[in-house]
């Protein structure tokens, strides 16, 4: 199948959707995504609705606002870089590695709030799949095993696992940025 990058650029992927029998390992009896901080962001509809969950409210979807929380922001957009690389994580990652999530036993949890200050996997040591022994090392993105994972032409060790056999390189670029300006730089030995 042939399809296009943000850019325009075409390249050539194949797909692979599981099973049904597979589908309690990553839906769990939820939908994947609805969350208020994926939902909840400004626009104009045809019912007049000026938000996202107003729509989905006003066409039966969703019977209730969410109380608010954090908005996540686009991973490609103007924001800052933090914002666009714990979005980014919040949105494709979090899924699993959240309490309650698949690999929540991992103790590498990817959802907003465990990607601020003080929470992230830095220096955290780490079984080797793709290359590095630490989750992220500080100003080293190419050690960091996070981002190894993210790159790997393996499927069975690509994260975010998902039906695409292709590494996201757009947001491997920006979560690449991401570590390179976090101090202080590299992990004690």
């Amino acid at each position: 199948m042939t399809l296009a990058t943000r850019r325009g650029d075409l390249h050539d992927d194949y797909f692979h959707v599981p099973g049904t029998s597979l589908c309690q390992t990553c839906h769990q009896d939820r939908a994947l995504g609805w969350r208020t901080r994926q939902l909840d962001h400004p626009g104009t509809y045809a019912d007049g609705t000026t938000d996202q969950i107003g729509h989905l409210i006003a066409a039966g979807v969703a019977d209730v606002r969410p109380s608010p929380g954090i908005m996540l922001v686009d991973t490609f957009g103007d924001g800052g870089l933090d914002a666009r690389a714990r979005s980014y994580l919040d949105a494709n990652c979090a899924n699993c590695h959240a309490a309650g999530g698949e690999a929540h036993g991992t103790s590498v949890l990817w959802d907003y709030g465990n990607t601020g200050p003080g929470a992230l996997p830095v220096c955290k040591n780490v079984e080797s799949v793709a290359g590095a022994h630490f989750v992220i090392v500080p100003g080293a993105p190419l050690s960091s095993e996070f981002l190894a994972r993210m790159s790997s032409p393996d499927p069975f060790v690509r994260m975010p696992q998902g039906p695409t056999h292709d590494p996201d390189e757009a947001a491997i670029a920006v979560l690449s940025e991401w570590v390179e300006a976090m101090t202080p730089a590299g992990c004690p030995q």
